[in-house]
């Protein structure tokens, strides 16, 4: 790698700016310079060529600051400001319109450090509301995100196993030999994995979910703006890396809460992108998108350690965040958890509540039908809450919630669906399901007085805001038909009064019984 340009130490003088600075201070990154002014941040590529980036001219450093700018005004226009130029001046290198170019920079909003995720997270501050608001920031920008064309080779079987698989010999080069075998494990696990997803690859392909994401989407590269997490700095110099799977972009984001112990955040996450987008189908990748980003974070990390001018503390602090992200990679390469847990109580009784508990505790996705129903409908103007809680509705719900919760379960990921499940048939409908896959099943029965029940329904229709329309007369006609447990569900079922406060822990150990009595049932 070259040395640092001539110019680079004129950057902290005040003068090379065209405005007032404060301490300026130069930030160095494997890519890139970034030097911090004050109220403005002036990001430069190094003139490197690497297998995977080339800013080895001029030009193509222009190039690639220009797509900077068009990609990350995607999510935050109001950071990213312009492409400069950094021109030679009688008094020196300056960011000037005149003059010789010697450089180009992306000029950016500067932002203090403590507004980014990853510092939010390290220190505490990370918030189930701020979670809520990135699923939703991530699903926007996945939707309106340009679809890979036909004729290219992203996202292609090929192409996804070339780069997962590229992450191990940088990994194997690096690592101890009693790490050998961890190693060995998850190169035979990788391998099989592709094989077996080859088809879906294809097929995620061919319906359009090869997109023009942000490809490097973890904890540090996502900001407060105006209080709402939005990602940025996304990856503009490798369109391989770039339009990937939108379900490996949302991957990076899952297994970096996890690897920073927020496995609950990571859930809360992924089931708020889901209600948005209703991907379900794209779960059956989540595990080895999970494993292949934590590949790529051990493969970085494996890379530093042959750069040069480490100091031994540099070497032991790195070795330690290789075997880390070993650790996880591993660890969610053996993971598969079974069980289908079918919510049961009628509108009011706080199924929701205790669903989205369960769903953090015990590391789940959960499907709920007040979002189902809607999303299978044209549009709330052409259906009044009547319609919406026939018995017709309601059963076409339940069958199209069959599907998603096959995926889910066949992806090896647990699965809550989230429904009144008053009726016997639409139980049953789901237990013959957990039954024909082998994995175990059980009930969650919310209860509450049924003045709690009439309180929290009408609390419910005055503030709006949620999925469910059930109205006082739908819970009345609940009431009347609902269905009793069978003798087969009632050892299966855990009774769960909500008018107080729920134990989390209690009613997670409760169900994971449950679960564990009916994979021997």
């Amino acid at each position: 790698m070259p040395g640092p340009p001539s110019w680079l130490e004129a950057l902290h003088r005040p003068d090379a700016y065209p405005h007032p600075t404060a301490a300026i201070r130069l930030v160095e990154t494997h890519l890139s310079w970034v030097v911090l002014t004050g109220d403005w941040a002036y990001k430069l590529k190094k003139p490197i060529a690497l297998g995977f980036v080339d800013f080895s001219t001029l030009d193509k450093r222009k190039a690639c600051c220009e797509e900077e700018l068009r990609l990350n005004r995607r999510t935050v226009p109001g950071i990213y400001d312009d492409v400069v130029t950094l021109v030679q001046t009688g008094s020196g290198p300056r960011f000037d319109k005149q003059g010789d170019v010697l450089e180009y920079a992306v000029r950016m909003h500067q932002f203090p450090q403590s507004d980014v995720l990853l510092s939010i997270t390290d220190s505490g501050r990370l918030t189930p509301s701020q979670i809520e608001q990135l699923a939703h920031s991530i699903a926007a920008m996945h939707a309106s995100a340009a679809v890979a064309p036909e004729n290219s080779p992203f996202g292609k079987p090929a192409t996804v196993r070339r780069y997962t698989e590229g992450c191990l010999p940088p990994v194997a080069a690096a690592i101890s030999p009693d790490q050998a075998p961890k190693l060995d494990s998850l190169t035979r696990w990788v391998q099989e994995e592709a094989t077996r997803l080859d088809q879906h690859f294809a097929d995620r392909r061919q319906a359009g979910f090869i997109r023009e994401c942000h490809g490097d989407l973890h904890l540090g590269n996502i900001v407060l703006v105006d209080g709402v997490p939005q990602p940025f700095d996304c990856i503009e110099f490798n369109a391989e890396l770039r339009f990937i799977d939108v379900v490996s972009d949302l991957a990076f984001i899952f297994m970096d809460l996890v690897d920073h112990e927020r496995p609950g955040s990571a859930w809360q996450l992924l089931n708020g992108w889901l209600t948005t987008t209703g991907d379900f189908s794209g779960l059956a990748a989540l595990r080895y998108y999970v494993v292949y980003r934590a590949l790529v974070r051990a493969k970085v990390a494996a890379i530093r350690l042959t750069q040069a001018g480490l100091t031994p503390n540099d070497i032991a602090d790195t070795r330690k965040l290789l075997a880390g992200y070993l650790e996880l990679a591993d660890r969610q390469s053996r993971t598969t958890g079974h069980g289908l847990i079918l919510m049961h109580g009628l509108s009011g009784s706080g199924k929701s509540c205790v669903a989205r508990t369960l769903s953090l505790e015990l590391g789940a996705v959960c499907i709920r039908s007040d979002v189902e129903r809607k999303r299978n409908l044209a549009s709330r103007a052409t259906a009044g809450v009547s319609e919406l809680y026939s018995g017709a509705a309601i059963s076409d719900v339940y069958r199209r919630m069959l599907d998603p919760a096959a995926a889910i379960l066949r992806a090896g990921l647990p699965v809550i669906v989230d429904a009144t499940f008053l009726e016997m048939s639409h139980r049953l409908q789901f237990q013959r399901l957990a039954d024909e896959l082998g994995v175990p099943w059980a009930l969650v029965t919310c209860e509450a007085p049924e003045s709690v029940l009439e309180q929290r329904v009408q609390k419910r229709r005055s503030e709006g805001g949620d999925p469910s329309d059930a109205t006082l007369e739908v819970l009345r006609l609940q009431r009347s038909s609902a269905a009793p447990l069978s003798a087969t569900e009632i050892p299966r079922t855990h009774r769960c009064e909500t008018s107080g406060a729920v134990d989390q822990v209690r009613l997670a150990a409760a169900v994971r019984s449950l679960l564990a009595f009916g994979a021997t049932a």
